[in-house]
C-alpha cells in the first residue's frame, strides 16, 4: 500500500474516531459504521480524491455541526439530537432527517436563536411569539428516478405533516430533498427542478396548514471544494408574522447560492 493510500485511510480514521467520541459510540453497530464503509467501498472501486471525497465531506460537516452545538449553551438541545443519531440504525432512513435536525440546531446557535427542541414539531422559537419548526429529511433508497415521482414524493411527505396537530401558519415545514435530487436519472438542472418544485407546492399554501414551506438541498460546490445547504422558500399568503420575521432574519430568500454547485451523492 502506498504512503498516499495509507495517510489517506488514517485520516479517515481519525474522523472516524472524532466521531464516535462526539457521539459516545463504543461499538461497530451505529448508523456511521455503514457511511464509513461507503467511503472504503468508495476507495476499492474508484481509487483516492483526497478532495472530492463527498462522503468524507458530508461526515467532517456532521462533525462541525456537533461541535458548534455542543459549543452552544442549550445542552438539552445537543443531548437529544446526539442520542437521535447515536440510536439511528444503518438502514434507517430517520438518518436522514437526524443528520438535517443537527444542521438547522448548528444555524441557529451560529445565529443565536433562542430555542429548544422537541419532538413534535422539533424546534420552538422563543423569541420569535409561537414560532415553531418541523425538520424532515426524504430519503428513496428504491431511487426517485423521474420529475414526476420526485415531485410526487415532496407533496406526499407535506400531505403527511399537513394532518399533524402542530401544523399551523405559525409553523415552518424544512424539507431536505438531497436524497431524493440525486436519485433522479439526471441531477444536471437540479436548481431547475427545485424552482418548478415551488409551483407545486404553492397549491398545498392555500390549505393554510404551514405558514413556510422552505426545501433544503445539500450541494457541493465545485469552485470552493466544500459543501453546505441552500434552498428555496415558500410563504404562505397568511403566514403569521411572527414567523415571517424569523425567516426573514435567519433564512433570507436571497441567502441560498452557492458557486459551481452539483447535488453530492448520497448512501
Amino acid at each position: 500500500m502506498s504512503d498516499f493510500k495509507q495517510n489517506y485511510l488514517d485520516e479517515i480514521d481519525e474522523l472516524k474516531n472524532n466521531l464516535y467520541t462526539e457521539l459516545d459510540i463504543t461499538d461497530s453497530s451505529s448508523v456511521l459504521e455503514y457511511q464509513f464503509e461507503v467511503i472504503h467501498n468508495e476507495i476499492k472501486k474508484n481509487g483516492i480524491d483526497l478532495r472530492d471525497n463527498l462522503h468524507q465531506l458530508r461526515l467532517q460537516y456532521l462533525l462541525h455541526n456537533l461541535k458548534v452545538i455542543k459549543s452552544g449553551s442549550n445542552a438539552d438541545t445537543a443531548d437529544m439530537l446526539i442520542k437521535d443519531l447515536r440510536q439511528a440504525k444503518d438502514d434507517d432512513k430517520s438518518f436522514y432527517g437526524f443528520r438535517f435536525e443537527i444542521y438547522i440546531a448548528r444555524r441557529f446557535v451560529r445565529d443565536k436563536v433562542i430555542f429548544e427542541k422537541s419532538e413534535s414539531p422539533d424546534f420552538n422559537i422563543s423569541d420569535f411569539g409561537n414560532t415553531t419548526v418541523e425538520c424532515s429529511g426524504l430519503h428513496s433508497r428504491g431511487g426517485t428516478k423521474t420529475v414526476e415521482r420526485f415531485e410526487k414524493k415532496v407533496i406526499e411527505k407535506i400531505k403527511e405533516k399537513e394532518a399533524k396537530p402542530y401544523a399551523n401558519l405559525e409553523c415552518a415545514l424544512f424539507l431536505d430533498v438531497t436524497n431524493l435530487l440525486f436519485s433522479l436519472d439526471d441531477t444536471d438542472d437540479w436548481q431547475v427542478l427545485l424552482d418548478n418544485l415551488n409551483g407545486a407546492i404553492e397549491e398545498y399554501m392555500a390549505s393554510d396548514k404551514f405558514g413556510s414551506i422552505l426545501v433544503f438541498a445539500l450541494v457541493y460546490s465545485q469552485k470552493q471544494r466544500n459543501i453546505r445547504y441552500v434552498f428555496n422558500r415558500i410563504d404562505s399568503k397568511n403566514i403569521h408574522q411572527d414567523l415571517m420575521r424569523f425567516l426573514e432574519t435567519h433564512f433570507p430568500e436571497n441567502g441560498s447560492s452557492v458557486k459551481g454547485p452539483a447535488v453530492p451523492r448520497e448512501a
